[in-house]
């Protein structure tokens, strides 16, 4: 099928693209699959999560795909997915992972790290955004800042504002979890205000993959929440902390078994037999 690339608006051919990288999504030939669970579908087993196949043509994946490269290497490098552990079961075993007394993980990143690895998440979120595909129907995004974040990540040298849409992290500490992809969601955070201490909640789109939660707030300026994640938020400092959690009963999974319960309600046989 031919038509218009809503990365770079060029006429082509479409080719598939996966809203998130299919090397964090895929299982190889002989592992169980993955059981996909979304608030819009069917639950199934799949090799790979969620593509779509008219987004993009062969240019515009070019540059996902180049953006995919360089951020699936920094999340190994850091650690921060669990096929980067080789053969460990907990994240405190791994050399060089540094844990404060609250469980946060303590990342320094480079200054090339930050802006590459914001581009490659924001990339994540313009998919979600731009794909008409029922899973991403969590993720609303109006069209002029969808194009301001397409051409935000269509320019290398482009400069980045951490305040547009900024991301934090969770990720498990071990490896007890159920290996599952999910469609992004639509959730609310509490964050506690600098100015007088109190807590409120304020909207953000989750993702998850291969052991980590990726949160963004919904607006292309959030100071207010930026400045309140502090150190949590990327980019707020080359110092980035990570809350970790256990894989197993921990209450801030409470969104992923809101969708695996969802799932369980409407189609009850295929959820028994896949095991949700």
């Amino acid at each position: 099928m031919e038509g218009n690339c809503a990365l770079t608006g060029v006429a082509g051919k479409f080719v598939d693209c996966h809203i998130i990288p299919r090397s964090l999504t895929y299982c190889s030939k002989g592992q169980v699959k993955f059981v996909e669970v979304s608030e819009t579908e069917r639950p199934k087993r799949a090799q790979s999560s969620w593509y779509d196949k008219n987004l993009v043509i062969d240019v515009g994946e070019q540059i996902l795909s180049r953006l995919d490269t360089i951020g699936v290497e920094i999340l190994r490098k850091h650690k921060l997915i669990w096929s980067s552990w080789d053969s460990l079961k907990n994240l405190s075993d791994i050399g060089g992972v540094s844990l404060d007394l609250n469980g946060h993980r303590k990342i320094n990143l480079t200054d090339e790290e930050i802006r590459n690895f914001r581009k490659f998440l924001l990339s994540l979120l313009w998919r979600a955004g731009s794909s008409d595909l029922s899973v991403c129907k969590n993720v609303e995004i109006p069209e002029g800042e969808l194009r301001a974040l397409g051409s935000l990540i269509s320019s290398f040298d482009q400069t980045d504002d951490c305040l547009n849409y900024p991301v934090s992290f969770m990720q498990f500490g071990d490896l007890g979890a159920e290996k599952i992809n999910t469609g992004p969601v639509r959730d609310d955070h509490r964050i506690t205000r600098i100015s007088d201490g109190k807590d409120e909640f304020v909207p953000r789109f989750t993702f998850y993959f291969d052991g980590l939660y990726v949160c963004f707030g919904t607006n292309p300026n959030s100071s207010k929440l930026f400045n309140a994640m502090a150190n949590c938020a990327l980019g707020f400092s080359n110092l980035l902390l990570v809350p970790t959690i256990l894989a197993n009963g921990n209450p801030a999974l409470a969104h992923l078994e809101t969708q695996k319960q969802h799932v369980r309600n409407h189609w009850p046989q295929d959820s028994k037999r896949l095991g949700v």
